[in-house]
């Protein structure tokens, strides 16, 4: 898909800066695990770099490592904290939009929910929570991102 709007590098930043500072907050007495701004740092800037430009293309090169970043960042950050389950909330719509096909965002979908269950288990050992969350997700993100497909189809279809 082709993304064109500004409001993705708003949704992208912001939910990685809140979801740090949430993780921050919530951590306060032990402090910040690195592993959060590392992971979400690193997101925020492939974002800026090249991912925001990936939104704006159809199927490239880029797009495919933005997406392998996204994946990559959110389990770092998931070892450092369950907060980072936050940020989920715009990369999976990201993800979806930067795959060409129904299939490759189901497929990223479910890496990204694997990496937030490894992340969680190897860095936490929160497991049972972890794939409770990574599953519901996934759900919900194969959902959404089925109807969005189909919508985008659709308008295809129709201005060809």
């Amino acid at each position: 898909m082709n993304l064109r709007s500004r409001w993705w590098d708003i949704a992208v930043i912001g939910a990685c800066v809140v979801t740090t500072l949430i993780a921050y907050l919530d951590r306060k007495p032990e402090g910040l695990s690195p592993l959060v701004p590392l992971g979400l740092g690193v997101i925020v800037l492939a974002h800026v770099i090249f991912g925001s430009r990936a939104l704006r293309e159809e199927d490239c090169e880029r797009g495919r490592v933005y997406a392998i970043v996204i994946i990559l960042g959110i389990g770092i950050g998931m070892a450092g904290s369950g907060s980072v389950a936050i940020a989920q909330t715009a990369l999976y719509p990201v993800l979806w939009g930067l795959s060409a096909t129904w299939r490759l965002g189901v497929l990223r979908t479910l890496a990204m929910g694997a990496a937030l269950v490894l992340g969680a288990g190897l860095g936490r050992g929160d497991w049972a929570e972890a794939s409770i969350t990574a599953a519901l997700s996934i759900l919900f993100s194969v959902a959404i991102g089925t109807w969005i497909v189909r919508i985008a189809e659709n308008v295809a279809e129709r201005d060809a």
